[in-house]
């Protein structure tokens, strides 16, 4: 337990911590319904964060493929969490995040290489005043055969490498890349979120999976990371739960960024509001939906951030007098934590941070809190009178104690009002953050204050404050001087702002009055311009004006002179200096370089040198170039064309061609013709072109269609077709089965697109096919005819084996050779087949019929084999029945047996020997299965009424012994009542005992009865033999082994 003073002690650490995680604080611009995840380069000035973007990389591993040797169970969530989290973070009303800035990993896209070239990308463009965001949805993984104490833990991302999980530092991430990416961020605010599932979504086949602790050897490391914050969807013994619309860490983790973790009502959301939010919010959805709890876990440092790194805004709630006292509450507190002593700072801020965030969850502090809570109450209470920190400190640690004010309110007010202040306590580090004009609550003692602004001279004066004051600061701009002196005079001179130093100063594009004489200018950099009418302006676009200094420039102007040309030729071209220029052109006084060019005559360059006004006309003596020109042609013949006039055939040589461009053109028959341009000077080189032919469109049909089109053995497809061809001659073969090839030939011009039409002979022998009896069906091969013999066929020539089958009779089966055209005749007479019918009355009798196996009546059996049988036929309430038959060939025979009923005498007495049996034997088993049920059920009831009699009679011996062994008259009347109540039970269970036995010899009875009286049941069996079942026998008389398997339909 803490004692009072440990109590207060814990209550300032705790205060300190809470008000530094308001320091760092976020501003929306306009007012809206929903929080606002800001970046700092949206923020106001006056806005106590340092300005920067957003960066966030979002991962979603869920469709995870199969690996040879592991099963990768699949996650739904992963995609649909990612795609949640990128809509709010990039919508301009809710995370304002740039576009550009967020990239989303999903699935396949989600290896390692990737994720770890996204988060080094995002490491070297991010600036130490932005904010990264790393969003993990997948798997962890652990590999099975590592100590669970001392393996690593990894991310999974998307692999397919059975060696990424046999030796996971290949394919997996492992929380150490990440932390080492993180450390190198120059980034201040970093928040990593990672929804992995912990329990094993990722094991070996036939084995177990270790998932304990996937997460626990990632603290150390992260701890080493400044400045950045960590959230898990879960401890590392928990599942993280989904559902269809995405994982519950996400779905609580958005809604949370929307407000609902704005718990202090300040209208603003960080890190540590959101972690207790979850950690409040999702164990008890959990619990109630799926019955398990599910516990976020979080680790941050706050580092260089200096506080809570904040997230969201909620505009609605942040208005004007919010934003002040969050102010004023911010400024406070860092000055007041710079006020304390690194040591004592370094005790605060863990303590505070360790008790708050238990406080959060209702936890007992530890016996290590517990002892910092004591070294820093001792420190406090020290004698340290020489140190003037130690007076700040303890005076302020009793302020918290006792509730005297130790504090002043000062006032800063400063012009400009955008500058930059620092105040400092004397002595110590310049460690707090710029602050902004306006009123703060500080501790008392001295201070160093500073006030800067670019293009300013800065101020730095060393104040007291013992009690409330204002202290104004008004800087004085840099500023130095311009001096333009410019020949000849009358010109103006402009000056222009160009550096940021010289626009930020508010000065616009100025008219000096009078060149020559002395400006004073905000430092920065100029252009400077200068014009006087008639002379070419003069333009300096780097001029650098320094604090306390006179910067003079001495500009000559050059006066205009013209070039001009009488009678321009076409085509003509005009450089002055390097410049193409168009003529008359105006230029300074001067010399000057001009180049004349003209298609097909060389060019003409001229050195000039003009003087102000003066007006120069060009007259150039233009020599005419001209060239040899050799054109080859692959094939040679070709007729040339050179600018529409006939010069010959190629191979040839055109002589003394302009120099210049032209246009060439080549024309072959059956070729396509070919034009260029080509530019011709004396050092052209011969023109070589080679010739396409041209080509056409045959379009080839054939009757029937479907053949294979062939050119030079070559197959280009199946007709109909529609070839392109080149021009000439061409030889198409067309072939199909059973068909005769055709050839035909075609002749394509340029331009031209023919047809072919084919009718293809059929192929193969003529085959007439008659039986007796008609109606026959036809069979060669495996084909059968759609006709019914007699028919006719064409078959392909070779050797095929003809089948004739009809119902009820033999097939006819006979191999025919045939050749092309054959005509062949076919005369088959088909053998009516051999059967025997069986039936019996009743219907449903099992039939012996010797070789011909065992049988159920009605039976329908095809193909026997003829000669002298004896059916034999039996059924259970009935007299056996046998009979002799013979069986003709090629004939239909049938058999009937009668089989006469049982005794009904016979049922009787088997149902009095056991009840049931005499129906069960006539067939009716299930009237004999309730006659047996119900005798056996009264019968035990009878014993059981017999036993229930027998303890009744014991009771009433009892009760009728201590009647007659009393001897009071209290004794005698109340041993009286007992012996009269117990006769009563006797008598009850008696009488049921009676009715028991009655009801059992009853049943009895009627099962007797019903035995004798109904006879054999009928089976139910359609007596059509037509609809007979499957039925064999096995012959195995001497010299005779034979199998016969028949089915009835």
């Amino acid at each position: 337990m803490l004692n009072a003073e440990g109590a207060n002690a814990l209550a300032l650490r705790a205060a300190i911590a809470c008000a530094l995680m308001l320091a760092w604080t976020v501003h929306a611009q306009d007012a809206g319904k929903t929080l606002r995840v800001a970046p700092a380069d949206q923020l106001p000035a006056s806005h106590p964060s340092t300005p920067g973007v957003g960066w966030a990389l979002l991962v979603g591993v869920g469709a995870y493929p199969d690996v040879d040797g592991y099963t990768v169970s699949r996650l739904s969530a992963p995609a649909k969490d990612v795609d949640a989290l990128r809509t709010f973070l990039t919508d301009p009303d809710l995370g304002a995040f740039p576009a550009s800035n967020v990239r989303t990993l999903i699935d396949e896209q989600a290896t390692k290489a990737e994720i770890l070239l996204a988060l080094a990308n995002m490491r070297r463009r991010a600036a130490p005043e932005d904010l990264v965001l790393f969003y993990f949805s997948g798997h962890g993984y652990r590999p099975h055969d590592e100590d669970a104490g001392g393996s690593p833990a990894y991310l999974l991302p998307y692999v397919t490498n059975p060696l990424a999980l046999n030796n996971p530092d290949i394919g997996c991430i492992k929380y150490e890349d990440i932390t080492e990416i993180v450390q190198m961020m120059e980034a201040e605010k970093v928040v990593v979120l990672l929804d992995a599932c912990h329990s094993g979504g990722v094991k070996p086949r036939g084995s177990r999976f270790v998932s304990g602790g996937v997460y626990g050897r990632f603290w150390d490391e992260w701890e080493k990371a400044r400045g950045h914050a960590l959230l898990l969807s879960s401890d590392e013994s928990q599942l993280s739960w989904e559902e269809p619309d995405g994982s519950v860490f996400t779905k609580f983790l958005i809604k949370g960024l929307e407000g609902a973790a704005d718990l202090d009502d300040n209208a603003i959301v960080g890190f540590t509001e959101l972690a207790t939010y979850l950690e409040r919010e999702i164990p008890p959805y959990t619990r109630e939906k799926f019955g398990r709890k599910q516990t976020p876990t979080r680790r941050y440092d706050l580092g260089p951030v200096n506080g809570d790194i904040p997230l969201a805004v909620n505009h609605e709630k942040w208005d004007a007098g919010q934003r002040q006292e969050l102010l004023d509450r911010r400024n406070a507190t860092l000055l007041l934590a710079d006020a304390l002593e690194q040591e004592l700072r370094d005790f605060a801020l863990a303590v505070a941070r360790s008790a708050y965030d238990k406080a959060t969850r209702s936890e007992a502090l530890t016996a290590r809190e517990v002892a910092l809570l004591s070294e820093l109450d001792a420190y406090a209470d020290a004698d340290i009178t020489q140190d003037d920190f130690a007076l700040r400190a303890r005076a302020v640690y009793r302020s918290r104690e006792s509730g005297a004010a130790a504090v002043a309110r000062v006032r800063i007010e400063v012009i400009p009002p955008d500058a930059a202040i620092t105040l400092t306590p004397e002595g110590m580090a310049d460690e707090v953050p710029s602050l902004r004009a306006g009123e703060y609550r500080v501790g008392l003692g001295r201070y160093r204050l500073r006030v800067s602004r670019n293009g300013y001279l800065p101020y730095d004066e060393r104040i007291t404050i013992d009690r409330a004051t204002t202290n104004r600061v008004v800087l004085k701009r840099l500023s130095g001087s311009l001096r333009v002196r410019v020949t000849p005079d009358g010109a103006t001179v402009t000056a222009e702002p160009v550096s940021v130093l010289a626009r930020e100063a508010g000065t616009e594009t100025v008219k000096l009055p009078l060149p020559g004489e002395i400006r004073p200018m905000p430092i920065g950099t100029y252009k400077i311009t200068v014009m006087k009418d008639g002379y070419a302006p003069e333009e300096l676009p780097t001029v650098a004006i320094r604090p306390d200094e006179v910067t003079t420039l001495d500009v000559a102007l050059k006066g205009y002179a013209t070039l001009r040309y009488a009678t321009m030729p076409p085509g003509v071209t005009v450089t002055v200096d390097g410049v193409v220029q168009t003529l008359p052109f105006r230029t300074g006084e001067g010399a000057h370089k001009v180049k004349l060019n003209r298609p097909g005559y060389a060019s003409v360059e001229l050195d000039t040198t003009l003087t102000a006004g003066q007006g120069l006309d060009l007259f150039p003596d233009w020599e005419r170039v001209t060239a040899d020109l050799a054109v080859t042609s692959d094939p040679p013949g070709a007729e040339v064309t050179l600018d529409h006039a006939t010069w010959g055939k190629t191979p040839m040589t055109l002589d003394d061609v302009p120099a210049g461009e032209h246009e060439l053109e080549l024309s072959l028959p059956d070729h396509e013709p070919v034009r260029r341009r080509i530019t011709v000077t004396e050092t052209s080189r011969p023109v070589a072109i080679k010739m396409t032919r041209s080509r056409g469109t045959v379009q080839v049909n054939s009757t029937p269609p479907g053949a294979t089109v062939r050119i030079d053995g070559r197959r280009q497809g199946a007709t109909p077709a529609t070839l392109r061809l080149s021009a000439g001659k061409t030889t198409i073969v067309l072939d199909k089965p059973m068909h005769r090839n055709a050839t035909r030939e075609v002749h394509i011009g340029r331009g031209e697109n023919p047809t072919i039409d084919v009718t293809l002979e059929p192929e193969g022998a003529a085959v007439d096919i008659v039986s007796t009896p008609p109606g026959a069906t036809v069979t060669i091969g495996s084909e059968q005819l759609p006709e019914k013999a007699p028919t006719k066929a064409t078959v392909v020539p070779g050797q095929h084996t003809l089948t004739l089958s009809m119902d009820d009779h033999e097939p006819y089966t006979e191999t025919l050779t045939l050749a092309d055209r054959d005509a062949k005749e076919i005369r088959a007479t088909l053998q009516h087949e051999t059967q025997l019918v069986v039936t019996s009355d009743p219907p449903g009798a099992e039939v012996a019929l010797g070789a011909l196996g065992t049988h159920r009546t009605p039976v329908l059996l095809r193909d026997v084999r003829p000669g002298s049988y004896t059916a034999e036929a039996s059924t259970r309430g009935y007299s056996p029945s046998s009979a002799p038959f013979t069986i003709d060939p090629n004939e239909r025979n049938v058999v009937d047996l009668a089989l006469t009923p049982g005794s009904g005498v016979s049922r009787a007495l088997r149902s009095a020997a056991v009840p049931g049996f005499g129906q069960y034997a006539g067939g009716r088993t299930v009237s004999g299965a309730l006659f047996l049920l119900a005798t056996v059920g009264a019968g035990t009831a009878a014993g059981v009424m017999h036993v229930q009699y027998s303890s009744a009679l014991d009771d009433y011996d009892a009760a009728a012994a201590k009647y007659t062994a009393a001897t009071r008259v209290d004794q005698i009347e109340r041993s009286r009542r007992e012996a009269l109540a117990a006769f009563d039970d006797v008598d009850a269970a008696n009488s049921r005992r009676q009715m028991a036995v009655v009801a059992t010899a009853a049943i009895w009875a009627v099962n007797v009865a019903h035995a004798y009286v109904f006879g054999p049941a009928r089976p139910a069996v359609d007596d059509e033999p037509d609809l007979v079942r499957w039925s064999g026998g096995f012959d195995a008389r001497p010299g005779i082994v034979s199998l016969d398997i028949n089915h009835r339909f």
